[in-house]
Order: structure tokens, then sequence, then C-alpha cells
């Protein structure tokens, strides 16, 4: 298992705001897995992934939808 935490973050490239989810795991094929199946879906209502990828300490980040 693991524990996320959703943050509101800034791109500093272009100031776009975003929510990224930040999980400390052993596994994230869960999470990859999440990811995918949130880049599949196109609805006002769902957030949409932009990115996971996984830091050497363990945490995988993912940043999820414009605010």
């Amino acid at each position: 298992g693991g524990s996320c935490v959703v943050k509101k973050v800034m791109d500093l490239q272009d100031n776009s705001v975003y929510a990224a989810k930040t999980c400390k795991t052993q596994d994230s094929r869960s999470l990859k897995k999440e990811a995918k199946i949130l880049k599949m879906l196109c609805h006002p209502n769902i957030v949409s992934s932009h990115g996971i990828f996984d830091s050497l300490s363990g945490v995988v980040y993912d940043h999820l939808s414009r605010i």
C-alpha cells in the first residue's frame, strides 16, 4: 500500500496551474495503471493525467488536470 497527497503546483515554463498527486509506494504499477486509464478518458468531471514518473526515493508523481 501507499499514501497519496494532492497538491496545487505551477509549471514554471508557462505558469499553468495543475493538481499533482504524489504517492509514496513500493509498487507503482497500480498508479501507472490509473494514469493510463485517466489518459484515455475525456469528461469534464474526470481529471486527466498529463504524465507520471517515479523518483529514486520511491515517490510517484502524477500531473493531473489544470486548475
